[in-house]
């Protein structure tokens, strides 16, 4: 197995290029930070944060444990048989123990906060208000806003932060918050998301001059902004590039994610892999003499520094457990030079009889790789591994449609269902009375306001950045249905290490050519991934064993056009004032 040498350099014009068409939604993602990150490391510094040793707060396997005494949830209440004997107030439907918003997801009633909250108990916490950054790109800023033509979003910032305030409003009114209201703090970048120099110079006066409690939102091409957050023991959620677990460890608990990390995804990758595919014919491959052969696997990826060797090396081995050697090993470093050695890359795996081969590069390669596949009259069974944005339609529409006809394998992303019936877009018409002023981010926005929500309610009133990371830990799962991924963190027996990455399962998926529908931006056109068995989910350990059933009509759904059965909304009318936007 022979790793081909790196593809160049390349400068900041083509960094411009090469993340131009994955910055917005990449940004947006840094938004929605608190909820629901994808391709290795940068290759930057890897060394420990200053300050204390972090050691992971136990866990007392009670996912309904609260970390503190005043901290009470219906469902405590329930097992300790107090429900009744606690007034939960207006704003709790006692019949179900959820807060009378109507989402797909409940929100637990935690019981009414008296006395003392404790006041300034961390940095940029005061008795009375809990600040929080918002960091976003300039909207001057020629990568932004050509990533944002790019995919036609016309959303403004100013629009997402109004957005985000109307649903930081509704959660004033409904959540416990024990005696403080968010103050949300929008600080744009100072400059090029490609310029290290001034993430670093945003993260120092972010620590200096704002001192919020948590930054959500980062650089996530560099980890930069990151790790000066973390050396100055600063909590950031969705602030950096997805890297191994053992960069999290490093500068735990201040960097968060809330997606699968690339090591997860490779893992589920790798069960997928074994359980599924191993010593059967390529029967999906698009060269019917494939169809008749045991499948032979190659690897694609992206040599974005150490971490991404470190990822290949730990995929290598799992696949290595079931009797998986890999013909083929492929790197590449900038994308754009695909242009030139996509031929290359498509004909040594010919030569090579990969007939399987296993994806694991950014999203802007595959259009060029796929169709110097088919000039090489190349045509694989594509295995999805979730990297980023790989398995959206949106960006697979613009993928070699003959190749990706083949096209199947693992997604963390959720089963969808329509804009106007996503949470964030419906609840707003409901609280608001109008659309969302940001109505192309917002399924996005409301995730994240929603997830705050329900960690301050796990909290307390004793908030610092230990008794934050001790109530995610114990914080009850979130999700775990078509809808909504499942999502912890700590140590839950999920992982082999301390988990401080979200999403924890996935689903199988694969390309439909033929069908039409919206895509994630609420295109219209064709193409369109279909989520096998409706997009039921499996954590690490749970996928079954047997024959794939991609590419079946029948069993498989593109998008929900009403929500499944018994994630149905509850008709509630809305109490409180509203302050909204319009």
């Amino acid at each position: 197995m022979q790793p081909s040498s790196d593809q160049g350099n390349g400068g900041a014009s083509r960094k411009l290029k090469r993340y131009g068409s994955v910055i917005a939604i990449v940004v947006v993602i840094a938004i929605i930070g608190v909820v629901i990150a994808f391709s290795g490391g940068d290759g930057d510094d890897d060394s420990d944060v200053a300050g204390d040793e972090v050691v992971p707060p136990e866990q007392d396997g009670d996912p309904t444990a609260s970390v503190d005494d005043d901290v009470v949830s219906w469902d405590d209440a329930v097992a300790a048989g107090i429900e009744d004997e606690i007034d939960w107030g207006e704003r709790c439907d006692t019949e179900t123990g959820r807060l009378e918003i109507p989402t797909s997801t409940p929100i637990p009633c935690y019981k009414p906060f008296t006395g003392d909250n404790g006041g300034a108990t961390d940095d940029g916490v005061t008795a009375e208000t809990l600040k929080i950054v918002l960091y976003w790109p300039d909207e001057d800023d020629i990568l932004y806003r050509t990533a944002m033509d790019q995919i036609g979003n016309d959303d403004t910032f100013d629009e997402i932060v109004a957005t985000a305030q109307d649903y930081i409003d509704l959660f004033e009114q409904y959540a416990e918050t024990y005696g403080r209201s968010v103050e949300l703090i929008p600080t744009p970048a100072s400059g090029s998301y490609l310029d290290d120099v001034s993430a670093a110079a945003d993260a120092e006066m972010i620590v200096n001059e704002i001192k919020p409690f948590l930054v959500v939102g980062g650089n996530l091409i560099s980890n930069t902004f990151a790790e000066v957050l973390a050396q100055n023991q600063v909590l950031c959620i969705a602030c950096a590039p997805g890297s191994p677990a053992s960069w999290y460890e490093q500068r735990a608990p201040y960097v968060l994610d809330v997606f699968a990390g690339p090591e997860q995804r490779l893992t589920m990758t790798s069960e997928y892999v074994c359980k599924r595919l191993v010593g059967e014919p390529a029967v999906h491959a698009g060269d019917e003499t494939y169809q008749d052969q045991e499948r032979v696997f190659g690897f694609i990826r992206q040599d974005t520094g150490p971490e991404s060797q470190e990822l290949e090396d730990n995929f290598v081995g799992e696949l290595a457990e079931c009797g998986v050697e890999l013909a083929e090993i492929i790197t590449y470093d900038d994308p754009l030079a695909l242009t030139t050695v996509g031929r290359d890359i498509a004909s040594k795996l010919k030569d090579s009889g990969v007939t399987t081969v296993i994806y694991g590069g950014d999203v802007v390669a595959p259009p060029l790789l796929t169709a110097a596949a088919t000039e090489q009259d190349y045509f694989p069974e594509w295995i999805i591994t979730g990297t980023t944005f790989v398995d959206t339609t949106a960006f697979a529409r613009s993928f070699d449609q003959e190749q990706w006809a083949h096209a199947f394998g693992v997604s963390t992303l959720a089963a969808r269902v329509p804009l106007e019936l996503t949470d964030g877009y419906f609840v707003h018409d409901w609280w608001c009375g109008v659309s969302p002023p940001a109505d192309q981010t917002t399924a996005l926005i409301f995730p994240a306001v929603q997830a705050l929500y329900l960690a301050l309610q796990e909290v307390g009133p004793t908030l610092d950045n230990e008794t934050v990371i001790e109530g995610l830990f114990n914080a009850p799962v979130v999700g775990g249905n078509l809808l909504n991924p499942h999502i912890t963190f700590g140590n839950r027996g999920i992982w082999d290490e301390t988990d401080y990455q979200g999403i924890d399962d996935a689903t199988e998926v694969w390309w439909n050519p033929d069908a039409s529908g919206v895509d994630e931006t609420g295109v219209e056109g064709e193409g369109m991934y279909m989520y096998v068995d409706g997009g039921t989910r499996f954590l690490p350990g749970e996928w079954p064993e047997g024959t794939p059933d991609v590419f079946n009509e029948d069993s498989a759904v593109a998008i929900y056009e009403e929500l499944p059965e018994g994630l149905e909304r509850i008709e509630y009318e809305p109490q409180g004032t509203q302050s909204c936007s319009g």
